[in-house]
């Protein structure tokens, strides 16, 4: 009965404490954009017809993206309310990434991102894979198209 206790007692609060932590990661760019931290924000994306042999990373959408926007003022409005509508969850399916939006800081410093695939279902929040519980490909083609 002690060992049970023992190990309630140890590691319930290290598991409560993994599953903050990862919460408040994936919510930094909503926040960051709230305290006015966010000075400049790139949206990537390889469209859907693009084929590759194997699925997009964030890291393979950095370096491959055909297209690139970016905002350098006149972007809180937009993405602030994105941010706030798009919901998730975390997930552990991986997929092929099409979107990526990048978010920097006053120093040119990468301090968030945002990945999505092109159902706009399933990605990356800094780092994190998750599951939209939108179309966030939806809402990154409509902000897109306003520029025109």
């Amino acid at each position: 009965m002690r060992t049970l206790w023992f190990v309630v007692v140890l590691f319930v609060p290290m598991c409560v404490y993994g599953q903050n932590a990862a919460q408040d990661s994936t919510e930094t760019p909503k926040s960051l954009l709230k305290a006015g931290a966010i000075k400049r924000v790139e949206i990537l994306r390889l469209p859907d017809e693009v084929m590759t042999r194997t699925s997009v990373t964030p890291e393979a959408l950095r370096s491959i993206a055909t297209y690139k926007v970016v905002f350098n003022r006149g972007f809180e409005s937009t993405f602030g309310s994105l941010l706030s509508e798009t919901l998730f969850k975390r997930s552990s399916q991986n997929s092929d990434l099409r979107w990526g939006v990048l978010f920097y800081d006053n120093s040119g410093q990468e301090i968030g991102s945002i990945f999505v695939d092109k159902f706009g279902q399933n990605g990356f929040v800094n780092k994190e894979t998750v599951r939209f519980t939108s179309n966030l490909a939806k809402r990154l083609h409509q902000v897109v198209r306003e520029l025109r």
